[in-house]
């Protein structure tokens, strides 16, 4: 979902980078695909079924409200799910895992996306790590986020090394049960020397 208020957003990410550690265990993909159909299979239905190609959440009446939260009771969730953004000039789609875990009593999530595949230029491999904290309250009208969350690290392939930031902007959605998903637009900068993608999509389940 696109971001309205961006600076305050930022702010909270910058608090949240200062204030988290590092994801604690259980913090691992249960599942790795070798072939882009593969992880395609297994992901695009479901983040489509949450937001559109450019991040935009498709129901926003599912967006959790502050009275939502109170399901998990300051407990933990891990929510997986995957990170997919089409190359500019219709240079192919790229698709990673992405694992996020929530702290519901400190308000704070752990973000983790690796196992990425190119649907041209194949495995990229490596690792990207963020964190930063949320809020519970807001405004759907003005397209108001959640969370803010910058995973960074590096990724290779293709004979080529990558130092890479996947911006996230997004939001906790209700569906069979509250606060059950996360879902939002994702930006991916693999540097100057790397490809261009249009803005992208991630969503993922607890």
């Amino acid at each position: 979902m696109h971001i309205a208020t961006k600076t305050s957003v930022l702010l909270i990410g910058a608090i949240g980078l200062a204030g988290c550690e590092a994801p604690g265990a259980p913090f691992a993909f249960g599942t790795t695909y070798n072939s882009f159909g593969d992880i395609e299979t297994a992901f695009a239905a479901s983040t489509a079924a949450l937001v559109e190609e450019d991040g935009e959440v498709v129901e926003t009446d599912d967006i959790s409200q502050v009275a939502d939260f109170d399901v998990m009771a300051g407990g933990t969730a891990i929510y997986d799910g995957a990170i997919i953004a089409s190359e500019a000039d219709d240079g192919g789609t790229l698709i990673g895992q992405l694992q996020i875990e929530v702290a519901f009593a400190t308000d704070t999530m752990d973000g983790r996306a690796g196992n990425f595949i190119h649907s041209v230029d194949g495995a990229l491999t490596g690792t990207l790590l963020g964190n930063t904290t949320f809020v519970r309250t807001v405004d759907v009208d003005l397209e108001e986020n959640n969370f803010e969350m910058a995973l960074i690290g590096a990724l290779s392939g293709n004979g080529e090394a990558y130092d890479a930031t996947i911006n996230l902007q997004g939001n906790f959605l209700n569906g069979v049960s509250d606060v059950e998903s996360v879902a939002g637009d994702a930006d991916i900068d693999l540097g100057g020397s790397g490809p261009v993608f249009e803005e992208g999509a991630f969503a993922a389940t607890r």
